[in-house]
């Protein structure tokens, strides 16, 4: 099948497959893909879906944290990220709150915490380049 005069179907899909990143790239993906989905599907069986939702949001106050330090991304990602399920868990053991609540709770304040940290340390415009 032809695409076009110099663009076959076949050669649409092997010819990025030539160079070694997009081999690597394909390869990580697919990895991704498949740890996302079994741990997904894994907290929702457990009833956890808000929690991904709370370690998504809780990530980012640490990214901005970490840009504004110097620091690698990752570390203030996984320090914030950590630190919120810790957090989670031990509100969760020493009160009588639902659970979900719990987590609800995280999720908005570090929601918010983003939203100030980007204002106090980037500025007010948040789109500038990592």
């Amino acid at each position: 099948m032809e695409l076009c005069s110099f663009l076959t179907l076949d050669s649409f899909i092997t010819d990025p497959l030539t160079h070694d990143f997009m081999r690597k790239a394909l390869l990580m993906s697919s990895l991704v893909a498949a740890v996302c989905g079994f741990l997904s599907s894994y907290l929702t069986l457990k009833g956890w879906a808000l929690m991904g939702d709370a370690v998504s949001h809780s990530v980012m106050p640490g990214v901005v944290v970490a840009y504004a330090l110097g620091l690698p991304f990752s570390l203030g990602a996984f320090i914030f990220g950590v630190g919120s399920v810790a957090l989670i868990g031990f509100i969760k053991q020493k009160s009588r709150v639902k659970e979900d609540t719990v987590i609800g709770s995280i999720r908005n304040i570090t929601f918010r915490c983003k939203t100030n940290y980007i204002h106090f340390f980037i500025g007010s415009n948040p789109f500038i380049n990592f």
